[in-house]
């Protein structure tokens, strides 16, 4: 998972490198079954918005572990933050709290039928002010 995550950092990096700094947190996990370019779909399109949503300078955490099961890996950053009242909406099919033209509204709602297609979840903690952190589990199941 992390070599995957690694070549989204490549491509978002252009992106990235003038408002944070990226920080690796990669723990021992077992190699799973996945279609990678899905999967760097899903990683390319959370760290976009991550970044996104750092106003000025901030920092992007990357992470993986293995608990259970389940392999996750998550993207943390300390930027806004996501409103209470959008939260349960930002999966909604053309939800989006983006300026006209920065955003469709469908980034996360085919991040999340990738990950649902994978026999994951996508979980969001968000504070406003503070920053969120989005954590796909995967499961292990297929293991090579």
């Amino acid at each position: 998972m992390d070599e995957v995550l690694e070549k989204a950092l490549k491509v978002a990096w252009n992106e990235l490198k003038y408002k944070c700094v990226v920080v690796r947190e990669y723990g021992k996990t077992p190699q799973i079954s996945l279609k990678e370019n899905q999967i760097l779909q899903v990683f390319l399109n959370l760290l976009m918005n991550a970044g996104h949503a750092i106003e000025g300078k901030g920092q992007i955490t990357v992470f993986t572990k293995l608990v259970g099961g389940m392999v996750l890996a998550g993207i943390r950053d300390d930027g806004t933050g996501i409103a209470p009242g959008v939260l349960p909406k930002i999966f909604d099919p053309f939800f989006t709290t983006k300026v006209v033209g920065k955003g469709t509204g469908l980034g996360l709602l085919i991040s999340l039928g990738i990950i649902n297609a994978h026999g994951g979840t996508i979980e969001v903690e968000s504070e406003l002010g503070v920053g969120s952190t989005f954590t796909v589990r995967l499961p292990v199941d297929g293991a090579s």
